[in-house]
C-alpha cells in the first residue's frame, strides 16, 4: 500500500505540475547537453547538500541525473490524464 500511494503522489504532483505549464525537462528551459559537465561539476560542489544524501554522488551520477531531466525522462512516469 505504501507504494501505491507513492506513485499516486508522483502522478498526482506530476498532473499538477503539467496542468500548471511547469517545464517536464531542463531543455525546456534552455538547457543544452552541452552544458551538463558544468552541471555535473557544480553539483559535485554542493558538499552540504551531498553530505546529507543517504547514497554516495560521483559526478557520473550526477551527470547521468542531468541527462535524464535534459530529456524529460524519470523512473516512473505519470499516465496522461483523459
Amino acid at each position: 500500500p505504501d507504494a501505491e500511494a507513492a506513485e499516486r503522489f508522483v502522478a498526482a504532483l506530476a498532473a499538477i505540475c503539467r496542468d500548471c505549464g511547469v517545464p517536464a525537462s531542463l531543455s525546456a528551459v534552455g538547457i543544452a547537453e552541452s552544458d551538463l559537465d558544468r552541471l555535473a561539476d557544480d553539483a559535485m560542489k554542493q558538499t552540504r547538500l551531498l553530505v546529507n544524501n543517504p547514497r554516495t554522488l560521483t559526478r557520473a551520477d550526477a551527470r547521468a541525473i542531468y541527462a535524464e531531466a535534459l530529456a524529460g525522462t524519470a523512473a516512473i512516469q505519470p499516465t496522461p490524464s483523459s
